[in-house]
C-alpha cells in the first residue's frame, strides 16, 4: 500500500510543513519509464524495455541528484516530470488544511530554489524505498536467480504467448489477476507492485517446473 509522511523544510526563515504521499504503481512505473526515454537522448546506453531499471538505478547511484529533464533547458522552471512528482505533496498550513502541490501553489508558497529541490528529493526518495531498503529484504527489478532459470527462460521464449514483451509490470500483473488495474492506479506504491511480480515469477517457474518433470515421466 502507499505510505504517507510529514516533513518539515525550512525556506529562508520559515518552517513549511508538506504531506507526502507515494505515487501509486502505475504513476510511478510510467514517470521511471518516461525518465529512461528522457536519459536515453541525454546519451545514456538502454536498452528498449529497460527504461524503468535503468532511470531508478541512474536516480540511486546519482544520490537522487535533479536527473537531466527535470529542469527546462537554460531556465530554472521545473518540468512536466518535477511537476508530477510534487504532485504527490501537499502543503498543511497552520490551520492544518492540506493544499495539493500544484506548479502555482509551489511558486507562491517556496521562496528559494533548493527548499523545492529538497522537496523533490525527499518525494522521490520516498518513492524509491524499495531501492534504499536492506539488499535482502528489497524487492528488484533485475531477474530472479533460480536454479534453472536459464531453461526456464528458454522455454518461455518457445511459447508464443510470452514472447510479446508486456509494457512493464502493471501491466503483467493486470493479466495475471494478482492485481487489478484500479488497485495499482489507486492502492499498490511501486514497491507493492514489485512484490507482487516477485510472487508472480515464482509462481510461474514452480508451475514450469511441475509441467517439466510431468514432461520427464511421461519421456
Amino acid at each position: 500500500m502507499r505510505k504517507e509522511k510529514i516533513i518539515t523544510l525550512l525556506d529562508d526563515d520559515k518552517k513549511l510543513h508538506f504531506h507526502l504521499r507515494q505515487m501509486s504503481a502505475f504513476d510511478f512505473e510510467n514517470w521511471l519509464r518516461r525518465l529512461g526515454h528522457i536519459l536515453r537522448r541525454a546519451g545514456l546506453d538502454i536498452p528498449p524495455g529497460q527504461e524503468v531499471q535503468a532511470a531508478s538505478e541512474a536516480l540511486v547511484r546519482g544520490n537522487f541528484r535533479v536527473p537531466v529533464g527535470v529542469f527546462a533547458a537554460g531556465t530554472d522552471k521545473p518540468t512536466a516530470l518535477m511537476c508530477e512528482m510534487l504532485l504527490s505533496c501537499a502543503h498543511i498550513d497552520n490551520t492544518g488544511r492540506r493544499t495539493p502541490l500544484t506548479p502555482d501553489v509551489a511558486e507562491n508558497l517556496v521562496d528559494r530554489m533548493s527548499t523545492l529541490l529538497g522537496l523533490y528529493a525527499e518525494a522521490l526518495a520516498f518513492n524509491l524505498d524499495w531501492a534504499l531498503a536492506d539488499p535482502e529484504d528489497t524487492p528488484s527489478l533485475a531477474p530472479l536467480n533460480l536454479p534453472q532459470e536459464t531453461r526456464y527462460k528458454q522455454a518461455q521464449a518457445r511459447k508464443s504467448y510470452s514472447a510479446r514483451p508486456l509494457a512493464g509490470t502493471c501491466e503483467a500483473l493486470a493479466i495475471s489477476g494478482l492485481a487489478t488495474m484500479k488497485e495499482l492506479k489507486n492502492d499498490y506504491s511501486f514497491r507493492g507492485a514489485l512484490e507482487l511480480i516477485r510472487v508472480l515469477n515464482i509462481k510461474n517457474y514452480d508451475a514450469w517446473l511441475s509441467m517439466d518433470a510431468s514432461q520427464v515421466q511421461r519421456g
